[in-house]
């Protein structure tokens, strides 16, 4: 079974999933944090550092496409690593620039066997990931207090297969 490489610009949102998932025997191994602008810095670390507590998860962040690439690349050499791939690391769910999204370059250019994405944005966003990574978009709902959870059977069988 692989394990999972959470890719996130608002990790604390899978944090209840996360927890979960890890009781029911899936296993993370990271997590690649991609800041984004939303909230204050003060903020993101409180979230940030709770989500460590509650996951246990290593966090390593990036400030830019270079050190994105980079991060994913030390990642990816792991060879029983999956990754779970946030489809908006900008937050602002832009279709227009699908193609020159930093994520989206990334896994166009890898073993896209091992890289799943996951939104939730729009239904046009969803067919968009749906059309270019068949297979590979995990379903992802949200609670009423902004948590996110990822369908598990779509999850078991990514880890099983990845």
């Amino acid at each position: 079974m692989k394990r999972i490489v959470i890719v996130e610009d608002r990790p604390w949102k899978m944090r209840s999933c996360i927890k979960e998932l890890q009781s029911k025997g899936i296993t993370f191994y990271k997590t690649i944090y991609y800041r984004n602008n939303s909230l204050d810095t003060k903020t993101q670390e409180e979230l940030l550092n709770q989500y460590i507590e509650d996951t246990g998860m290593e966090i390593e962040r990036v400030n830019s496409q270079e050190e994105f690439v980079s991060k994913m690349d030390d990642a990816y050499q792991v060879s029983d690593t999956i990754f779970l791939m946030d489809y908006d690391l900008k937050g602002d769910m832009n279709r227009e620039d699908f193609f020159t999204r930093v994520n989206v370059r990334y896994a166009l250019a890898r073993d896209k066997e091992r890289i799943w994405f996951y939104t939730t944005g729009p239904s046009d966003i969803k067919g968009i990931l749906l059309d270019t990574f068949p297979d590979h978009v995990i379903s992802v709902k949200v609670t009423d207090n902004m948590q996110g959870f990822w369908d598990e059977e779509q999850i078991r069988a990514a880890v099983q297969t990845g």
